[in-house]
């Protein structure tokens, strides 16, 4: 094989594992994301069981059910305020919908066309 092929070789094989890296960047990153959580809890699990003399596996299910106590005590404690919490977000109101199209009209030539995801900050509005 010539030098210039296996320069040729080299360069596409450099490519294809740059694309299915790019590819599968998400599947990387959140197994990267994985095994760092593994080594934080194992680094809490291991300094626990150090100070109690428990074995590893009761230190890594306490520290385990004490993350989960604590997510599941923000989730309660962040929880809904009203029934109606989780769709006022989703749905503006008639007031804002009212504001959204005269600020949408005036400055789209009059015309009354404005999308639901319309952002605004004071009295700028992104029609």
């Amino acid at each position: 094989m010539s030098s210039f092929a296996r320069q040729a070789l080299i360069v596409l094989a450099v490519v294809a594992l740059a694309y299915l890296a790019w590819r599968v960047a998400y599947a990387l990153l959140l197994a990267f994301g994985g095994i760092l959580f593994a080594l934080f809890l194992r680094g809490v699990a291991g300094a626990l069981a150090r100070r109690t003399r428990l074995g590893m596996r009761v230190s890594l299910a306490a520290v385990g059910l004490v993350l989960l106590a604590g997510v599941a005590l923000g989730r309660l404690r962040s929880g809904r305020k009203s029934p109606n919490a989780s769709t006022s977000l989703a749905a503006p109101s008639r007031k804002a919908q009212a504001r959204r199209a005269r600020i949408c009209g005036r400055r789209n030539g009059g015309r009354r066309y404005w999308s639901s995801r319309v952002i605004s900050w004071g009295r700028r509005a992104a029609c």
